[in-house]
């Protein structure tokens, strides 16, 4: 890959994405919106919330601006990895970007991670594929076992490659919260 996302994203758009983050830590719910690119950079569009685990695909929609290529959401209590559900709404749409905020792997900060997904369209098409088979196999009684074993492996394999095309930055606002709670706890 040429760039990263994080490259071609807004100042604004950052900026949106870490205070979306925030405020997903106040209320406990999923708050994200819509990718738009727009002169070779992507902003964000129109925002949405959920509630605290999932945001309702029907809301994800809008660009004041531009043609959408993906979406932000937080993980107010989760890694920021997407999970199967959100690698499968973006194949749907053909967005290629996805941006998740999450705690980081160390616990010490939370983080905004854009991915590019485009590299595994087609293994992502696949998982598409086998959880349909999956909800066929379930429908008719059938052993599902070799499905989900299937699923399991393709989503490693996805995740692998789109953690090497994935770019981030820090949600410096919690890391200065969470200095200001250390430091009162020593008084």
């Amino acid at each position: 890959m040429d760039y990263s996302v994080c490259d071609i994203l807004t100042d604004r758009a950052k900026e949106n994405m870490k205070e979306a983050h925030m405020k997903s830590l106040m209320t406990l719910k999923e708050v994200g919106f819509m990718l738009c690119k727009h002169d070779n950079r992507i902003d964000s569009g129109y925002w949405f919330s959920g509630d605290e685990w999932s945001i309702p695909t029907e809301k994800m929609n809008g660009c004041p601006e531009g043609e959408p290529v993906g979406f932000y959401h937080s993980h107010h209590s989760m890694l920021p990895e997407p999970s199967l559900s959100d690698l499968l709404v973006a194949y749907d749409r053909g967005y290629p970007y996805l941006c998740i905020s999450g705690g980081s792997k160390h616990g010490d900060s939370h983080v905004v991670v854009c991915y590019d997904i485009s590299p595994v369209w087609d293994e992502i098409g696949r998982l598409s594929e086998l959880v349909s088979e999956l909800g066929e196999a379930s429908e008719s009684g059938e052993d599902a076992s070799d499905i989900l074993a299937e699923i399991e492996r393709v989503e490693r394999e996805v995740n692998d490659v789109i953690e090497r095309n994935s770019c981030s930055f820090e949600v410096e606002e919690y890391r200065r919260i969470v200095e200001r709670v250390r430091g009162r706890r020593r008084d």
